[in-house]
């Protein structure tokens, strides 16, 4: 079973087939497997964040990944994930670089209301988690459906400022979000996904992945830029319990993945 990517044929030319070919045919051995996991599909899959393509690019696919639930454990926080989160990004072939290129597109999530008991009486009243991109978007081992992404977390609440955030772009935190199997340091244990496997698409211009991603052995470093100059950092990094080292945080992503080409799109 393969996850489609954009492959280099024999001379350029024949990109534009080779990715209408791995956008609309399902891999052999896929229809029949085991979805792999019980989640409703979503009705329709939003395209829009689609980055454009780069002049001269003759064709690309963009994917639109929607993690429908899963868990994520990070210091003192568990938290399950209960409404959709997106991410939109695209895979084309850059005849210069002479190599496989991703563009990230945007995050479509909700913020999310941490539980008052993590802050206790060190921050007042409510605070709130938006997930924001920080870069490295990437599919290292192709076919296998595994996403590596870089993200940060910014805190909301009136007391924390404008700028108080877990990660940054310039030291994210680095997920390597595997359908395979985590070899995590202790104390965690390795933990296994589920490969990609093709379900019915809602609409025939694109194909739908059920698939289930983990990782739980990256790092999360402390927050910073919280309260006025950084005056509530150590609050929020003893509430939340960070830094928190590798092998001590796990994400569980359960989702389907839609891939579309850009000659779909009419791009």
């Amino acid at each position: 079973m393969q996850f489609p990517k954009i492959v280099r044929r024999n001379a350029w030319k024949t990109l534009p087939v080779a990715v209408s070919a791995a956008a609309l045919t399902l891999s052999a051995g896929t229809a029949n497997a085991v979805p792999a996991h019980s989640d409703p599909m979503p009705t329709s899959f939003d395209f829009s964040d689609c980055p454009a393509l780069p002049a001269g690019t003759l064709n690309g696919l963009c994917i639109n990944l929607v993690v429908t639930s899963g868990s994520v454990q990070v210091g003192n926080v568990d938290y399950s994930i209960s409404s959709p989160v997106a991410f939109t990004w695209n895979n084309y072939y850059d005849r210069i670089l002479r190599k496989q290129v991703y563009s990230f597109g945007g995050i479509d999530a909700a913020d999310v209301q941490l539980p008052s008991s993590v802050f206790g009486g060190s921050v007042t009243g409510p605070v709130y988690a938006r997930l924001e991109y920080a870069g490295g978007i990437g599919m290292p081992n192709g076919g296998s459906g595994s996403v590596d992404i870089g993200l940060k977390v910014k805190l909301i609440n009136p007391a924390l400022g404008d700028d108080c955030y877990i990660g940054s772009d310039g030291s994210p935190i680095s997920l390597h979000m595997t359908t395979g199997t985590t070899n995590p340091p202790p104390p965690n244990t390795p933990i296994s996904g589920s490969l990609p496997v093709s379900v019915t698409s809602p609409d025939p211009s694109y194909g739908v992945y059920s698939i289930t991603e983990v990782d739980n052995a990256f790092a999360v470093d402390g927050a910073s830029g919280c309260g006025t100059g950084g005056a509530l950092d150590t609050a929020v990094n003893q509430a939340v319990g960070l830094p928190s080292a590798a092998g001590r945080n796990t994400v569980i992503a359960n989702g389907y993945a839609a891939h579309i080409s850009y000659s779909a799109l009419g791009s």
